[in-house]
């Protein structure tokens, strides 16, 4: 999250990682999943100290180079089609 509160798709294992107090996902099979999301967003999350907060300590408690040895792990995986997430 970097710190900021997210909007994200429901791929992979990337929502075993967000929570909904700062985070709104959304299934990228629904045409209107990020729309809704956006919406949703804007009603619960945007403009919130709290939400702001909640991602920052979040942040602070990964190591972004674990995280992006995951994302290039998911990735890796999707273009063979498995998940990387049990890794």
């Amino acid at each position: 999250s970097a710190g900021l509160p997210v909007i994200a798709p429901e791929i992979g294992c990337l929502t075993s990682y967000l929570r909904r107090d700062f985070a709104v996902t959304f299934d990228v099979s629904n045409p209107r999943g990020l729309d809704g999301a956006l919406i949703e967003a804007s009603n619960r999350i945007v403009g919130d100290a709290e939400a702001r907060e909640r991602a920052k300590g979040f942040a602070r408690g990964l190591d972004s180079n674990a995280m992006s040895a995951l994302f290039r792990r998911q990735l890796a995986a999707r273009a063979r089609n498995e998940s990387a997430c049990q890794e």
